[in-house]
């Protein structure tokens, strides 16, 4: 993983020409296509597969009779199998289809162990107060709704947040608004202060640092400095730019297309292993099957 302009600079050197003084929030042409094409190469790999470095996990606590829960804003994709109460240690049944969801939540079920799910369309905002942006990636949707307001539901999904903001960094004053990168999430301040000697590392919600109070940031990140830090393989990044400015100038591209093709299905295969193909049509590991009754293990 590199930086932005190190990574930007090492795509100038790669195709003979020079390289900028600065390139996130510079007025000159060549620096705003660079950052541009970037952008470009990092939302085409999103496209390509699940990326371990983008796999992010969300809780989120049940209410009373309420059956919709707004997903966070970086949220791109669903991981299968991995939507599970936390209470109940059961996984979550779905996603399910509209009549399934229809009959669910309308119809005459009979009552089994499994809550069920479905993904929807955007439906209010994460955040909706400073300093935090409105935006929205749809909702989970329960059936049946929440029973309590203590029960805890996860999912593992695939963010959009491609970059990341700059390291973390001790004995360092941050204002409000200030975004890092700590350890698991990205963190925002909310409190004003002077960073500690701890890197951040909450899970869900607030986590004071000296005299900063973080509080973890699940909103989208654009590319916004120089020193942003890119999550995917710097080679993978820097030759799907050099196809993608071949072809912005209108010159051949194919070889080097083609190439980078091929460097991506390596990159994904080596990361996430051989496929299984379950010919059952469902991940086993979904809905376990764990006898009733206590059983010795020898």
């Amino acid at each position: 993983m590199a930086t932005v302009s190190a990574l930007l600079n090492k795509f100038c050197d790669r195709v003979l020409i020079n390289r900028e003084a600065s390139y996130v929030g510079s007025s000159t042409p060549a620096a705003r296509q660079y950052v541009s094409l970037l952008e470009f190469i990092c939302s085409e790999l999103l496209k390509r597969g699940d990326w371990i470095t983008l796999k992010r996990v969300y809780t989120f606590t049940t209410q009373t009779g309420v059956s919709n829960y707004q997903n966070p804003g970086d949220f791109w994709r669903p991981l299968r199998g991995t939507q599970y109460s936390v209470n109940n240690q059961m996984p979550l049944a779905g996603p399910i289809s509209n009549g399934e969801m229809a009959l669910q939540t309308y119809g005459i079920t009979a009552s089994g162990p499994y809550a069920k799910f479905q993904f929807n369309g955007a439906q209010g905002y994460v955040f909706n107060t400073s300093p935090y942006s409105q935006t929205s990636a749809g909702y989970f949707q329960i059936s049946p709704a929440g029973t309590n307001n203590t029960d805890q539901n996860v999912i593992a999904y695939i963010s959009k947040n491609t970059v990341w903001p700059t390291n973390w960094l001790a004995s360092t004053g941050y204002l409000a608004g200030a975004k890092v990168t700590g350890i698991n999430n990205i963190y925002i301040c909310t409190i004003a202060g002077t960073s500690g000697t701890t890197r951040p590392s909450a899970l869900t919600g607030t986590q004071t640092d000296g005299t900063v109070t973080w509080t973890v940031y699940n909103e989208t990140y654009p590319i916004s400095a120089d020193t942003d830090i890119c999550l995917f393989d710097d080679e993978l990044v820097v030759e799907g730019m050099r196809w993608a400015y071949w072809r912005a100038k209108k010159q051949d591209y194919g070889q080097e297309k083609s190439d980078w093709d091929d460097s991506v299905k390596v990159g994904l295969g080596r990361q996430n292993g051989a496929i299984l193909v379950n010919a059952a049509g469902i991940d086993s590991a979904e809905l376990p099957n764990v006898p009733d009754g206590s059983w010795s293990v020898s």
